[in-house]
């Protein structure tokens, strides 16, 4: 009886390893390709110099990028390269496209990045497979010389899509890579930054 108990026990935990799965996230958004200019941030004159400030993360698991399950499969999703660096590489990437410059060290105003959350799900039909993500990012816009806040948001971005028949997990990272994406759009679309980095400082 106890060798029987004993290989239950033992299948049993070789299912349940079968249903976990780890999938690294490149973490590519292409952003100079997929990023617009600002229409309000791009008429703020003179041109301002954007440096990279404090990074938090205040997701309640940091090591994992998202996880989600899909019948009795679990999927845990990390990210192969530093989130930060997608951020600022995304920032970046809208600020010069909307006349502004980025620069490393000194310059007028640092950017303090705090990422809230990020979701991501694939969804099995019967015809169609879907995937789903969503990210929550705020921004604090800080005077560099003096340190005082100019300006703070908290910016969104989703996907979601489909498609016939099978969709691999290719389908879940390009929806990330998306919602990343629309989050950084975000900011060079809020005409409120545009109108607090105008003012006088």
């Amino acid at each position: 009886m106890r060798v029987v108990r004993s290989v239950i026990v033992v299948v049993s935990a070789a299912a349940l390893a079968a249903c976990a799965h780890t999938t690294n996230v490149p973490l590519r958004p292409n952003f100079a390709a997929e990023l617009k200019p600002g229409q309000a941030l791009a008429n703020v004159s003179p041109a301002m110099t954007f440096v990279r400030g404090e990074y938090a993360d205040r997701r309640p698991d940091p090591t994992r990028l998202a996880q989600f399950k899909q019948g009795i499969h679990t999927y845990t999703l990390r990210e192969e390269r530093p989130l930060a660096d997608v951020l600022y590489e995304g920032l970046a990437s809208v600020l010069t496209t909307s006349r502004q410059r980025w620069g490393e060290g000194a310059g007028d105003i640092r950017v303090n990045l705090t990422f809230l959350n990020l979701s991501a799900a694939r969804n099995a039909g019967m015809v169609n497979v879907g995937a789903t993500a969503s990210v929550q990012i705020k921004a604090d816009f800080v005077n560099a010389g003096n340190g005082n806040l100019i300006y703070s948001n908290v910016y969104s971005g989703s996907d979601e899509r489909s498609q016939a028949m099978v969709g691999g997990m290719g389908m879940v990272l390009s929806s990330i890579d998306a919602a990343i994406t629309r989050s950084i759009q975000s900011i060079a679309d809020d005409a409120a930054l545009a109108a607090a980095l105008a003012r006088p400082r």
